[in-house]
């Protein structure tokens, strides 16, 4: 499975921030669905909480990373994450179903293992 490292090895040096404040990054797509072939690339897709200059407006607007080097990988601004989850986006919504076996890396801030399992003990 490709790492975190490997993902943020090309990053550009104004997005650097990315690699330490990327809270969660799974594999998607084929890979996720038991759907893949020896041929199928890998797909990764992440949150991440932008530095307080891109919350402030100092630099930029911050939205999402999107790269295909090393691997197809989106990495989306945390508040479009949760804005486009509520809104029923099918693209961010499946984000949340991946099992747990796909995921690269998964912070406390995003999702903890008490968190998953209280969730499952309600329902």
């Amino acid at each position: 499975m490709i790492t975190k490292n490997e993902i943020f090895s090309n990053v550009d040096n104004h997005l650097k921030w990315l690699v330490n404040r990327t809270i969660f990054l799974t594999v998607h797509g084929s890979i996720a669905y038991g759907l893949n072939s020896p041929e199928s690339d890998i797909d990764v897709r992440g949150v991440a909480i932008p530095e307080l200059s891109y919350l402030f407006g100092f630099n930029k607007n911050f939205e999402q990373y999107i790269t295909s080097k090393p691997t197809d990988c989106t990495i989306f601004n945390i508040q479009k994450f949760f804005t486009l989850t509520s809104q029923g986006n099918p693209n961010t919504l499946e984000l949340l179903f991946v099992d747990p076996e796909h995921h690269i890396y998964v912070d406390d801030l995003f999702f903890s293992e008490t968190n998953l399992h209280s969730s499952i003990n309600l329902s």
